[in-house]
């Protein structure tokens, strides 16, 4: 809904390369929990953003109930490490938070738990994309370091 002044103000319910999305906005800045849902009804993701800011735990979830990432964000940056899961719940990758919103390839895990090189690209090592994780950090100006 949109104010007379043509801000949006109120609830906001849409749809999002897959996942439904909703949230408030509050003269024209998100304000509060927006949460993404997968077709199937479950969660897709959760973050509570203040004054358009993310602050607080991100948290994804694949359209099965597992886990896919998680991480913090203070004042809109990232502030603990991304961490992200397998499948089957295992914790595959992590990225640090590095300086000016990016994120670095800290630690990939192989299925046991072992660490392993970093040298393959992100997509052979973690084959999944997860649109609510990439609407946050690109809603949030987070990239991957070069």
């Amino acid at each position: 809904m949109k104010d007379a002044g043509g801000r949006r103000d109120g609830p906001l319910h849409g749809w999002v390369r897959g996942f439904t999305i909703g949230g408030t906005f509050h003269d024209d800045k998100a304000a509060g929990t927006f949460t993404g849902r997968w077709p199937n009804g479950r969660p897709a993701g959760e973050i509570v953003l203040r004054n358009g800011v993310a602050q607080g735990r991100l948290i994804t979830w694949r359209d099965n109930g597992r886990r896919l990432g998680e991480c913090t964000f203070t004042d809109g940056k990232v502030t603990t490490p991304l961490v992200l899961f397998d499948a089957d719940g295992r914790k595959r990758v992590v990225f640090e938070p590095v300086a000016a919103g990016q994120l670095q390839l800290a630690h990939v895990y192989d299925v046991t738990g072992r660490e392993a090189p970093a040298q393959r690209s992100l997509k052979e090592i973690f084959p999944v994309e997860h649109a609510f994780l990439e609407w946050v950090l690109r809603h949030t100006g987070t990239r991957r370091a070069e």
